[in-house]
């Protein structure tokens, strides 16, 4: 990236992506940030401005975490189970 990320890049690139899906071990969607973007637009702007001047992300950005879902109730086999990845998605 040779510019900095826009207030305007990063508010549609936020509300383009689904509302429904969570985040990561806050257990916050998307649809969280979509909605408090007034509150949390400086935070996640200094984020973004962060990521530019170091060229790279915050290692937690990584993260992810693999649950099991059941698939039916009342299971008796792992494969009754469906994995999922909860991943934390940088805006």
């Amino acid at each position: 990236m040779e510019m900095h990320l826009s207030e305007d890049q990063v508010f549609r690139a936020l509300h383009e992506c689904c509302g429904d899906k969570a985040l990561g071990s806050d257990d916050m969607p998307m649809a969280f940030l979509q909605h408090n973007w007034d509150i949390l637009k400086v935070d996640i702007l200094r984020m973004c401005s962060k990521f530019h001047s170091m060229e790279k992300f915050v290692k937690s950005l990584n993260d992810a975490f693999i649950v099991l879902i059941p698939k039916k109730s009342g299971v008796e086999d792992i494969r009754d189970y469906q994995p999922i990845s909860l991943s934390w998605a940088c805006v």
